[in-house]
């Protein structure tokens, strides 16, 4: 089966051949803590719970990165993901997501290298 990627304000919705829907994203260049709520992006099927994954092509220094997903609609978290300082991926059990809208927030970086180039999925 192929893949079919659906953009929707920079998060996608990967039609894999499982039940539950992928949702990545990526966000390029040099990284710093989200003012107001981050990226967003429309999720357009319910998933069941997962993995949140995230990458960056630049490790952050001197403190981990932080990178939490939560919904709109009451600001519930799915998943937080901590890339410790000097890697540069981390993932973790993420709960089931809702059709809705759902944010990305970086809530800490790297305090010598902030880190740069995340790649995120949760589903």
């Amino acid at each position: 089966m192929p893949v079919k990627l659906q953009p929707y304000q920079s998060i996608y919705h990967l039609n894999a051949p499982s039940p539950a829907g992928v949702y990545c994203g990526y966000l390029p260049g040099t990284l710093s803590v989200s003012t107001q709520y981050g990226q967003r992006g429309y999720v357009h099927k319910k998933s069941k719970a997962g993995r949140a994954y995230c990458r960056v092509g630049t490790a952050p220094t001197g403190a981990s990165l932080i990178v939490s997903f939560r919904t709109v609609v009451g600001f519930a978290l799915i998943a937080t993901v901590t890339i410790t300082a000097g890697n540069t991926s981390a993932s973790t059990a993420s709960a089931a997501i809702p059709v809705g809208w759902v944010y990305v927030v970086i809530s800490q970086v790297g305090s010598t290298v902030p880190g740069a180039d995340l790649s995120w999925s949760v589903g």
